[in-house]
């Protein structure tokens, strides 16, 4: 295939069509009510726990995480405390504004009404799981999302010699706050970069404003980088954890797998498929042929490394939009020769991936988890049991004479037990809960008149020599027979004496996510 550069001028360039106000607003409307609607069921997820507790830690940097999250959930936590749905709220607005952006990018491509609905609801059926919980992912999603739309806009406006270099700025904005949600925009940002190098528009690095969008991804980016290096660059380390894990479970094959059925299982993967081989192939796109190229940059580079296959997501809205208007072209095809094409089997797909969703919502009664057997990428059951996992603990801890509770601390062997007694509790008047996993072990380590710990999980080689004696005293039970991922796991009291924490706690650190 010839790899041609594209420049003002040169080259057809679509139309852009009106906006699709009515069905994109429905279809999104509709996806957010839902969302809203289940919000409150079962109970907080194990990170979300985590970023009410590091957003209570402020820090530029965390070995696991960027500042955003974590500061969206203690402000939400602030605002609304103990509220669930109020905590999700920032992730499902997101979702929204992301289902509308991807409508905005089939536009741009030159989308009419139905490819700008398509491509929104390809966005609602296949991403609803990511937005359902406060996560990075999401955001993260909508992030690449804005930073595509406001490249494909400024590409139509170079290319009807308007200059509307502002874009550009916006889009520094948005890769400098990308990058306090999830350090991964880097990778999107590199290879877009070398992508427009080899294929063009090459003028858009002779635009002043693109330069100065940069300086302020610097500017913002300069905090976390600083914290990252003063502590070690932990985000290095549980990056080598996550690819391990991977590696684990099937290594590129699953990781692959994994990308296909985020992008829509049938339905978005038609879509989204047929949208890179027009990215890559049709005359129609070579204006932002760079796109196809950087998915598939993108995709490769995280292959690669043994990335998660949600890291790649924020690359699928442009590869719905595309597919939808390539199936938009065989439709007027279509028209002007009076015979029908093959769009008709789009609904039959549409209708698998409608039914494939709603079974991924929150619909099951917490009660029907302890009939099944929790498959590893449903994390629906770890929202189950966090508050009665404070109870016990609370309960451990006042049948300790008084005395020894001045003195007693709880230790959790993993970040997810740490937050939920942390935050659950707080209203029980726990003593702070401390671990050395993962970004919770840089919240600082028990005090040095510590004598006893409260130990919730598996105590790890290097940490048992620093305990004089350890007994058995509960066992994590939800209460529920839900078997998820810290159900049945040991609660332990453990006798310290003379303990130099200081020196101590590099033995508690644990970058891997194993629980």
């Amino acid at each position: 295939m010839e790899i041609t550069a594209w420049e003002a001028g040169s080259g057809p360039f679509p139309a852009r069509r009106p906006f699709a106000l009515v069905p994109v607003a429905v279809v999104t409307v509709v996806a957010v009510a839902v969302m809203f609607a289940f919000a409150g069921r079962y109970g907080y997820f194990g990170d979300e726990l985590y970023f009410v507790i590091a957003g209570a830690n402020p820090a530029w940097g965390y070995a696991d995480q960027q500042p955003l999250v974590p500061f969206l959930a203690v402000t939400m936590e602030w605002l609304f405390p103990g509220s669930l749905v109020a905590l999700r709220a920032p992730s499902i607005l997101a979702f929204g504004l992301g289902a509308v952006v991807a409508a905005l990018v089939a536009r741009e491509l030159g989308g009419d009404r139905r490819a700008q609905a398509f491509t929104t609801t390809a966005f609602v059926l296949s991403l609803a799981s990511m937005y359902r919980n406060l996560n990075t992912i999401g955001l993260d999603i909508l992030g690449w999302s804005l930073l595509t739309l406001l490249l494909l806009r400024w590409l139509r406006t170079h290319r009807a010699g308007e200059h509307d270099d502002r874009l550009l700025l916006l889009s520094g904005v948005v890769v400098a706050l990308s990058v306090q949600v999830k350090i991964h925009v880097a990778v999107f940002v590199v290879v877009i970069l070398l992508t427009l190098t080899v294929l063009g528009p090459r003028a858009i690095f002779r635009r002043p404003l693109l330069w100065v969008g940069a300086l302020i991804v610097a500017v913002v980016t300069v905090p976390t980088v600083v914290w990252q290096f003063t502590h070690g660059w932990p985000q290095l380390a549980v990056a080598r954890s996550s690819s391990a894990e991977m590696t684990s479970v099937g290594g590129r094959l699953f990781s692959f797998v994994g990308m296909l059925a985020l992008l829509g299982l049938v339905f978005g993967v038609v879509l989204g498929g047929y949208g890179l081989w027009r990215l890559l192939r049709a005359e129609e796109t070579r204006p932002y042929r760079f796109l196809g190229w950087s998915a598939v940059g993108v995709i490769a580079v995280f292959l690669a490394v043994g990335g998660k296959p949600y890291y790649v997501a924020g690359v699928f809205p442009v590869l719905w939009a595309a597919g939808a208007l390539g199936f938009q072209r065989r439709r007027e095809a279509g028209a002007a020769e009076n015979r029908r094409r093959w769009g008709w089997l789009a609904w039959p797909a549409l209708a698998v991936s409608v039914v494939v969703t709603v079974q991924s919502l929150p619909l099951a009664s917490v009660e029907s988890f302890a009939e099944r057997d929790t498959a590893p990428v449903d994390f629906r059951g770890s929202e189950i049991g966090w508050p009665k996992l404070a109870a016990d603990v609370e309960e451990i801890y006042h049948e300790l004479p008084r005395r020894q509770r001045e003195h007693t601390v709880v230790l959790g062997s993993h970040y997810w037990t740490a937050s939920a007694v942390e935050f659950h509790g707080r209203r029980a008047d726990l003593p702070e809960a401390y671990s050395g996993s993962r970004g919770f072990w840089f919240f600082g380590h028990p005090p040095a008149e510590t004598t006893t710990v409260i130990h919730i999980g598996e105590i790890a080689p290097g940490a048992r020599e620093h305990f004089d004696r350890i007994r058995r005293v509960g066992t994590v039970d939800n209460g529920l027979g839900v078997d998820n991922v810290v159900q049945g796991q040991p609660i332990q009291l453990a006798d310290v004496t003379g303990v130099d924490w200081e020196r101590a706690w590099p033995e508690f650190r644990d970058m891997t996510l194993s629980l």
